[in-house]
């Protein structure tokens, strides 16, 4: 009998042991389900759908282009730009502010990374259905200026320039070295004392030239969204 009572909770404690586990997989289903339906609702067209879905399913595709448009990206977008000799580092040192005596770390494509985004243009001009999809990402990417996905970000010298200047800590404070897990400032990252509307206001410094509109500059923080 007791034998028979201690079994079924026994076997209850193992589901729910397997529950806890099956966590990271479930929760990449449910984000990933999430996401599809959220692009078949923003996107319409069929054959565009597909080609902008091609387009994010290149990993290398979008913080090639975060860089180029925005002058930023994840810290985990550059470390991969990085180890397929898509990026280099270069040095800012740092003469006034709080900051005076240090060395900010940036980074920048190098012109095989041009080169891809050329690539992709081209199949997409030979492609006869499509709907600029490539301007499209471009247009979606000039939403923001960068998104923090936990692990800190990296920018190019225009950007790291302008966030001296404004000593906007939200950035300078998110800046990761590529080379070692740490960040190169210890500033307050939830500092207020820069808007996304001094970064508007000074784009021509960072955003790179396009015919497309830039509507928007705000720091996307997915670090802490649970």
């Amino acid at each position: 009998m007791d034998k028979q009572k201690i079994e079924p909770k026994d076997h209850q404690m193992q589901k729910a042991q397997i529950s806890k586990q099956s966590i990271l997989m479930d929760a990449d289903r449910a984000s990933q389900i999430f996401w599809q339906e959220f692009m078949k609702s923003g996107i319409e067209d069929a054959h565009q759908k597909s080609l902008f879905r091609a387009m994010l399913g290149d990993p290398i595709l979008r913080p090639l282009i975060e860089l180029r448009e925005n002058g930023a990206t994840s810290i985990e977008g550059a470390l991969l730009l990085k180890s397929i000799g898509f990026l280099t580092e270069t040095v800012i040192a740092i003469r006034s502010g709080p900051l005076s005596g240090q060395k900010l770390i940036c980074v920048a494509l190098t012109r095989r990374a041009v080169n891809c985004t050329s690539r992709w243009r081209m199949r997409i001009q030979n492609d006869r259905d499509d709907q600029n999809s490539l301007d499209f990402l471009k247009s979606c990417i000039r939403n923001y200026l960068v998104i923090d996905r936990g692990a800190g970000i990296a920018v190019t010298e225009a950007v790291g320039k302008v966030a001296l200047d404004l000593f906007d800590e939200r950035i300078l404070g998110r800046l990761a070295a590529l080379d070692y897990d740490l960040l190169q400032f210890d500033l307050d990252i939830y500092s207020n004392n820069v808007s996304e509307s001094h970064w508007l206001n000074c784009e021509a410094l960072w955003s790179k030239g396009s015919k497309l509109p830039r509507t928007g500059a705000g720091i996307i923080d997915l670090c802490y969204t649970w």
